[in-house]
């Protein structure tokens, strides 16, 4: 075979680099898109379980047939229920006033409405209604 020219099988550096660029610059946007989906998920289930001690207060008003009260301290970061232990809100996440909700042994409650906020800007509102005492998730 003369004439015919031998290719060595195999990558070059620029390729290597290339390919290396692409592996490096789509890591990137997976740890960025994780880090967002990981504060998203935390700011969640802190709405969450604010939401489930509110229906928890509304159940313990229930079965010890008694006034039952929530409270928010926003300059601390805290909530619970009055004469029970206090909870910190999440790292960098803040509420936006002071609120005290009432729940009652007929299941309703003075009603009204807790805001959190993450640092990125996004909110969630727990609102209960003050007919029936359910505490209900809405995002802003």
């Amino acid at each position: 075979m003369r004439g015919s020219l031998k290719r060595n099988a195999g990558f070059t550096l620029v390729e290597l680099l290339a390919v290396l660029f692409i592996i490096a610059v789509s890591t990137a946007v997976v740890g960025v898109s994780l880090g967002r989906s990981l504060d998203k998920t935390r700011l969640r289930q802190e709405v969450t379980g604010v939401r489930n001690l509110m229906a928890h207060a509304r159940d313990k008003a229930l079965t010890e047939r008694r006034p039952v009260t929530f409270f928010v301290e926003a300059e601390q970061g805290s909530y619970g229920l009055e004469g029970g232990r206090r909870l910190v809100i999440g790292k960098g996440l803040s509420f936006r006033e002071d609120v005290e909700l009432v729940f009652f042994p007929k299941g309703n409650s003075t009603g009204g409405e807790v805001y959190i906020k993450a640092p990125e800007g996004r909110e969630y509102r727990v609102l209960v209604d003050p007919v029936t005492g359910e505490a209900r998730l809405e995002r802003l």
